[in-house]
């Protein structure tokens, strides 16, 4: 029976108690040593080959290592070139998600590649040991794979909403740059009319100031016609009662000759008596 595989951080054999995980570029690792050193985000150097490796590219391995007493004649060619072929396959599907331009990738071509590792692997004897590990191994990666599609898929949807976004922001952008333009026109036209409005009340104040002094002079001569128009009230009771006065005077001094008239017209005149006796 062939030694068990060992782990090239530590060196220690990996089995059931101590599981193997691989990376990309096909080295094993305990779980331990794994967990420790792709506990980083971002890309980290393969321990062996110092390939760039990111952590999730790194996957367990489900291998069977209760073998005793089983006889092995070894993989048949045909089953070498499958499992090559398979290897191939799972590679090329691993670059197509986990490579530079993974935001590229077409899902159909994905479906195509799992489809054709699905049925790659229906085509293996899993009576060899080897194949049921590499079969174990293989429905972990497509697994994965299948978990990646759907976070490509969730990421476009992102995507798609963030150019959505994008739009409706740049659309936005533009109303409010347009509101601001016409709140600025506004602003200038309002600072124009409250100018307007400044002048023509400083042209009312001095039109009222005017028209304040000319009533002021208008009631002045107003006051003054009324002590005159009193006065002449004044005046003209002083001429009536004088003018009663008069006329009482008036009229006794025309009985006072009423009565020297019927007084001369009895009596004879003494004088026109002398003259007529000469």
């Amino acid at each position: 029976m062939p030694p068990p595989p060992r782990c090239v951080i530590c060196h220690d054999d990996l089995g059931d108690a101590n599981h193997p995980y691989s990376t990309i570029c096909g080295h094993l690792c305990c779980e331990d040593c794994t967990t420790f050193h792709f506990s980083f985000d971002g890309v980290t150097p393969c321990p062996f080959c110092r390939s760039p490796i990111k952590r999730d590219q790194v996957f367990r391995l489900y291998f069977d290592f209760n073998t005793e007493g089983e006889e092995s004649s070894g993989p048949s060619e045909e089953d070498v070139e499958k499992r090559a072929g398979l290897v191939a396959l799972v590679k090329a599907c691993r670059q197509a998600v986990d490579g530079p331009s993974n935001s590229s990738v077409d899902g159909k071509e994905i479906e195509v590649k799992l489809e054709a590792v699905e049925d790659a692997l229906g085509s293996f004897n899993d009576s060899d040991h080897a194949t049921r590990s590499l079969l174990k191994s293989l429905g972990c990666v497509l697994s994965e794979i299948r978990s990646k599609q759907q976070q490509l898929s969730v990421a476009r949807d992102a995507d798609a909403q963030k150019a959505e976004l994008d739009r409706l922001s740049r659309k936005y952008k533009q109303k409010l740059s347009k509101v601001e333009k016409e709140l600025q026109r506004t602003r200038h036209l309002l600072n124009e009319t409250l100018q307007e409005s400044a002048q023509a009340q400083e042209v009312l104040q001095a039109k009222l100031d005017t028209t304040r002094g000319q009533l002021e002079t208008t009631t002045r001569l107003v006051n003054t016609r009324d002590d005159d128009l009193e006065d002449l009230r004044k005046d003209r009771e002083s001429l009536k009662i004088s003018n009663l006065r008069y006329k009482k005077k008036y009229y006794a001094l025309k009985q006072h000759v009423a009565e020297m008239k019927r007084k001369t017209d009895r009596e004879p005149d003494d004088t026109l008596m002398i003259i007529d006796n000469e």
